[in-house]
């Protein structure tokens, strides 16, 4: 059996056990379970693991899907000072259900351009650069459609900028984000709203998630552009445009004591016309899946 599908089967077959087992007092567990996974601890690391089988689908053309199968999921929140995953920020301003916080991260729009997972987490700061090739220094071109092969390398990014988050009622988070490129690389803005609902049930904790985000022109064009930088015909050029994109999520959880849980989750996001009408790239949407198990070290 192939390795994807024996990963899954093993999840799915514990999922199976473990459902009856707890089912009578399920309801006043997952809430509780699920009132103690939306704690913040201040001044304290957290560290969840989890091991199975993901996947998010390539829209590059020459890049594969990206497999994985281990996700680190790491934060810490001081009183000010804070790290949630490759974002680090400072709160400007608190409040009992709001937040307005300075951040910066690491952009992974290049991780689409490589099939490495470095890529997916850290915009491929330190791997995959082999596999982009500069374009003829004797002013040639290949007449082929431009793919990761024969275009001038992307690089990753760094933005920052100001968000706030706010939390109208239980297991409800509104956030807002505005940020600029400050690694002069895609010299482009992006902003994001997002809206999420917990939903603790007795089938699991469930979060479902609708995202909207722009992508600034600059930024759209300097991934997903195709001009004379690039080792490829003329009639290939393109000039990328700004896009708004839609994206559904939602994440699963299913605890079967403090710190091992059985997770799942899924994301769905358009690319839009700015960037799906280029000829570097193959799709106009993208999906990601993950399903496995979780620990809390």
């Amino acid at each position: 059996m192939p390795t994807v599908y024996r990963t899954l089967s093993v999840v799915a077959f514990a999922t199976i056990l473990c459902l009856p087992a707890q089912a009578d007092e399920a309801e006043t567990n997952f809430v509780e379970d699920f009132n103690e996974q939306l704690k913040v601890f201040i001044n304290e690391l957290n560290i969840r693991v989890a091991m199975g089988y993901g996947e998010r689908s390539s829209i590059v053309r020459g890049t594969d899907p990206l497999s994985f199968y281990f996700l680190p999921d790491v934060s810490y929140y001081g009183e000010r000072f804070f790290f949630d995953n490759g974002m680090v920020g400072y709160s400007l301003k608190q409040g009992r259900r709001h937040e307005v916080s300075l951040f910066t991260k690491l952009n992974t729009e290049f991780s689409f351009f490589t099939d490495s997972i470095t890529g997916y987490w850290f915009g491929d700061a330190y791997s995959g650069i082999g596999s982009f090739r500069n374009p003829s220094t004797s002013g040639g071109w290949e007449d082929q459609p431009p793919s990761v092969d024969n275009i001038a390398k992307r690089s990753w990014a760094i933005d920052a900028g100001i968000r706030g988050d706010y939390y109208p009622a239980d297991y409800t988070h509104i956030g807002v984000s505005l940020s600029q490129d400050i690694r002069n690389k895609h010299r482009g803005q992006l902003a994001s709203v997002m809206i999420s609902q917990g939903l603790p049930t007795a089938l699991g904790n469930f979060q479902l998630k609708g995202e909207l985000t722009y992508k600034s022109q600059a930024l759209v064009d300097y991934y997903y552009g195709v001009s004379s930088r690039d080792n490829v015909a003329p009639n290939y050029y393109y000039r990328g445009r700004s896009v708004v994109q839609p994206a559904l999520s939602v994440h699963w959880q299913y605890p079967l004591s403090e710190r091992l849980s059985i997770v799942g989750s899924g994301r769905y996001m358009w690319l839009g016309d700015g960037v799906a009408d280029s000829p570097l790239v193959t799709k106009d949407t993208t999906t990601t899946f993950f399903l496995g198990v979780s620990y809390a070290l």
